[in-house]
């Protein structure tokens, strides 16, 4: 098991257990006086819980308690995490103290992390020109990361598929004007930024770019704007 990239055996510390549960579900409902039917608005999608149980030895009780200290210094906000025996990635936050647990008070304890956060698949990547198939194999709509770069100086470039609301639909376009040759201009779906070569970009764009599970075609209206997509498939 990994905590942002360390491996918890260098601590001697490996994963006991994990409990994991689905993404919260929320929903807005109403049935109004005189409506014949009620009002269902779409699911909207909260944090996914984790709980994960580590062993942690060390050579009596100080050390032990010393070996749980640096696991969990390696837990600072935003926490990556590799679970052995998942190919998914985990993503979160701690949503409580954690716990420790003497099991064996000379030998070995248990360290509790309880997270709120987001699961994923192996993030998905496509390149093309013009036209560009993308297909999430993950269970919810998932964000992506979009970097377009251009041969020539092109003004304006209008792409479709890129963006998706529960409301509006999936084709809501984007617009980017004048855009420069050989300068990347990407749109992060996951931290919200929008960069030319580096510094703050606008765009006319609805919403960061996402893409619903199952296949989603990408247009752009000029041939010679490259097209890559990183897509993080969330798991439900």
């Amino acid at each position: 098991m990994r905590i942002n990239g360390t491996d918890i055996a260098l601590y001697q510390a490996r994963q006991l257990r994990v409990t994991i549960g689905h993404q919260e579900i929320k929903n807005s409902h109403s049935w109004a006086p005189g409506s014949g039917v009620p009002y269902f608005a779409p699911n909207q999608y909260g944090f996914k819980r984790f709980q994960v149980v580590l062993m942690v030895k060390g050579e009596g009780r100080e050390e032990i308690k010393l070996n749980c200290s640096r696991i969990l210094s390696l837990i600072q906000g935003k926490t990556k995490l590799e679970l052995d025996g998942f190919q998914t990635t985990f993503v979160g936050v701690l949503s409580a103290a954690p716990t420790r647990e003497e099991r064996s008070r000379k030998k070995w304890h248990t360290l509790t992390l309880d997270f709120d956060g987001y699961e994923y698949l192996t993030p998905v990547v496509i390149s093309g020109t013009g036209e560009v198939e993308v297909n999430n194999p993950g269970t919810l709509e998932s964000p992506a990361i979009v970097t377009l770069t251009s041969e020539v100086r092109v003004n304006p470039v209008r792409l479709t598929g890129l963006c998706h609301d529960h409301y509006l639909g999936s084709d809501l376009p984007v617009t980017i004007e004048d855009m420069e040759a050989n300068t990347p201009i990407v749109i992060d779906g996951v931290t919200g930024l929008i960069t030319q070569g580096g510094s703050a970009r606008d765009i006319d764009a609805w919403t960061l770019p996402s893409f619903l599970p199952g296949k989603t075609r990408v247009t752009c209206d000029s041939t010679y704007v490259n097209i890559h997509i990183i897509v993080y498939p969330l798991i439900g």
